[in-house]
């Protein structure tokens, strides 16, 4: 296959190569095909049954993509996780609520006196002529006491947010894919991968990732 790639034995842009078990093959026979299958033109499409190192080694090169299917295997589920890449994101980290109550008593009282003299002074100047006075004092005292209670209640709520540093598709992500579900992720130009979104049948729902860059 090597030397049908490097002698051109087709038209440059013209063919697609499918090798189908590139997992079993080395580090150094997938860089071979991919060199050649490039400088020849040709398409080049590697169906993995399992994600070997050697495969992400090689994998993500520029202007390539990469499809990943449901994965069973956990440390395979989490090698491609971390192949596509991570990325910040804010979380609510905590939930408040803070309830109070204010009790207000008060108690007041007041205590007065009051004296008062009156002097009255009378006089009739008739057939009887006389005059007369009087005095007088009052005294009067009172009292006065009041209580009063106020209650006051109030509530707050509060929520707390945390950036994250995270995988842009986790590994569980990946292992519950329905059997039509794929993630397609492409690389960019300047390097990196960059999560394009999923593919399912109608019947098979699966929630697009948004595309975010991969460290």
């Amino acid at each position: 296959m090597l030397h049908a790639l490097r002698t051109r034995a087709f038209p440059s842009g013209t063919g697609t190569l499918v090798v189908a078990g590139a997992d079993r093959l080395g580090r150094e026979a997938l860089e071979a095909l991919a060199r050649q299958a490039r400088a020849a033109g040709v398409r080049l499409v590697l169906l993995l049954e399992h994600l070997r190192e050697a495969t992400l080694q090689v994998a993500g090169g520029s202007g390539s993509a990469i499809v990943f299917m449901r994965m069973g295997n956990g440390e395979e589920a989490k090698a491609a996780a971390e192949f596509i890449g991570h990325q910040h994101t804010f979380v609510v980290s905590q939930l408040t609520r803070q309830v109070g109550e204010t009790l207000t008593t008060g108690r007041g009282s007041s205590y007065g006196e009051q004296i008062g003299d009156s002097r009255t002074h009378t006089s009739n100047s008739g057939p009887h002529p006389g005059s007369s006075t009087s005095t007088g004092t009052s005294f009067s005292r009172s009292w006065q006491e009041s209580v009063n209670a106020s209650r006051a209640t109030s509530t707050s709520d509060g929520e707390t947010t945390a950036r994250v540093y995270e995988f842009t598709v986790k590994p569980t992500q990946l292992q519950a894919l329905p059997p039509t579900g794929i993630v397609l992720i492409e690389s960019a130009a300047g390097g990196g991968a960059w999560p394009s979104g999923t593919a399912t049948r109608p019947s098979s729902p699966c929630p697009a990732y948004p595309p975010g860059p991969a460290d």
